[in-house]
């Protein structure tokens, strides 16, 4: 089991699982599918699990802000995506948990810009 999270949004927050058995020769695959993937193996050790993990947290985060999907619209969003495998459970993958209220209209803050007066 893996716990992940953003630096940034530090509410955010997604539990995977991974049975190694199965999934590992499509986690392989998923992360040598995006270009540029020697350049995040190397960046992260040659662990192709970490580069994997980060990757699906990235394309969740992402789909969560522009769909606002909760779990089951996150597992729907990967059945259909290219380059990804199936991540609930049946491939060996399985998100457990996801934050679902980290990115809401309520926690965008407006304030007006102050305007310099130059004399």
């Amino acid at each position: 089991m893996y716990n992940l999270g953003h630096a940034f949004q530090s509410d955010w927050k997604m539990t995977v699982e991974i049975d190694h058995e199965i999934a590992d020769k499509q986690i392989k695959e998923m992360v040598e599918f995006w270009r540029g993937w020697e350049f995040r193996l190397s960046e992260n050790e040659f662990d192709y699990t970490v580069v994997f993990l980060k990757q699906l947290a990235h394309e969740v985060f992402c789909a969560q802000v522009a769909e606002c999907y909760n779990l089951t619209g996150i597992i729907e969003h990967f059945n259909k995506l290219e380059g990804w495998t199936p991540i609930d459970g049946s491939m060996g993958i399985t998100i457990k948990e996801v934050s679902s209220d980290a990115i809401e209209f309520r926690h965008f803050k407006v304030s007006p810009v102050k305007e310099l007066h130059h004399a």
